[in-house]
């Protein structure tokens, strides 16, 4: 129940903003879900048998509508995230990491940098110092 509910505030969020028009059914049946579950360990198995496709069927339109890899969708999602708890929490980065659904730490660090162009301690200290934390151009086009 409770993931159907998060499912359809996915979808609600993504027909406003008008992407959805450009989306197979089974494509947006696969995006809610790793919307819903981006935190957790998944693989293109799991996504394709909920859209009820091919892996390779996914991966391919996934690319083509979403601009990015299916994981570097993924991994932006658990940046995004972890940069909301960067500077909203005072949890440790190794335990922000964790929970955003990275290894480690470390694994968080080097994808943090090369998605945003920082790593995440400079992002929460840019944050306390009241400087508005960095980001790149390479996170628009990074996956």
């Amino acid at each position: 129940m409770a993931h159907e509910l998060i499912l359809s505030a996915a979808a609600a969020a993504r027909r406003k903003s008008g992407h959805v028009a450009t989306m197979p059914s089974w494509l947006l049946r696969a995006t809610d879900f790793i919307h819903a579950q981006f935190r957790t360990p998944l693989r293109v198995e799991d996504v394709a048998a909920v859209a009820n496709v091919h892996p390779a069927h996914l991966t391919a339109v996934f690319r083509e509508t979403h601009r990015m890899p299916l994981y570097g969708y993924l991994r932006r999602l658990r940046i995004e995230w972890a940069a909301g708890r960067l500077l909203d929490t005072e949890r440790s980065i190794a335990t922000i990491a964790v929970q955003a659904g990275f290894a480690d730490q470390p694994h968080l660090t080097r994808w943090f940098r090369r998605v945003l162009g920082t790593t995440p301690a400079a992002y929460r200290a840019s944050r306390r110092c009241g400087t508005r934390p960095p980001t790149s151009e390479r996170s628009r086009h990074s996956g």
